[in-house]
């Protein structure tokens, strides 16, 4: 066990090395500035901008980058900070994802979420579903229906299914199968 150690500092080091750059939260925090709650250990934040991979990251053997080694990979790149086990830092993702159909989606105001003494912006519900639904797994499945569940779900139902058409098909199709919120 690591004694006296911030359990936010890889979240701290990731917001310095974005210095400024556009982000936003996903994931189960993004969830909890829903109120919607879930279980989740890690931080995940999005940014649409592949330049951030030209840079030079500090050198941290705590971090470790992926990029995407197939034209199918879902994303661009993953930078990660994982502790090992008994570490009480909150591991954390910066998720590098650059498509056209997500850059207005990003720009919508989403929930804040304070997480380590830090306010920040989680993306919007909209956005939230449509990176659930591109991202196709169980997980974001059930994260989907959690969502459908919310008062606002026939606002946000709504409005993803006028812009389907600017989706990929696999979102058309995934969101299809799905059905989210349709009562069985």
């Amino acid at each position: 066990m690591i004694a006296h150690v911030d359990p936010f500092e890889f979240l701290k080091e990731a917001l310095a090395h974005l210095d400024g750059r556009f982000f936003r939260v996903i994931g189960g925090q993004a969830l909890g500035s829903l109120h919607l709650p879930r279980a989740t250990v890690d931080i995940d934040l999005l940014v649409d901008s592949p330049a951030l991979l030209s840079d030079s990251w500090p050198a941290n053997p705590d971090r470790a980058i992926r990029r995407a080694d197939s034209p199918l990979d879902p994303l661009d790149a993953v930078v990660e900070w994982w502790p090992d086990e008994g570490d009480p830092r909150v591991p954390v993702q910066v998720i590098v994802l650059n498509r056209p159909w997500l850059t207005e989606l990003l720009q919508q105001p989403g929930g804040k979420i304070e997480l380590g003494g830090v306010l920040l912006e989680a993306v919007s519900p909209v956005a939230l579903v449509v990176l659930k639904v591109y991202a196709g797994g169980p997980r974001d499945r059930a994260d989907v229906e959690l969502i459908a569940t919310h008062k606002d779900w026939p606002v946000w139902k709504a409005e993803i299914e006028r812009r389907m058409a600017q989706f990929p098909r696999k979102i058309q199709k995934t969101w299809a199968k799905w059905n989210p919120g349709a009562q069985e």
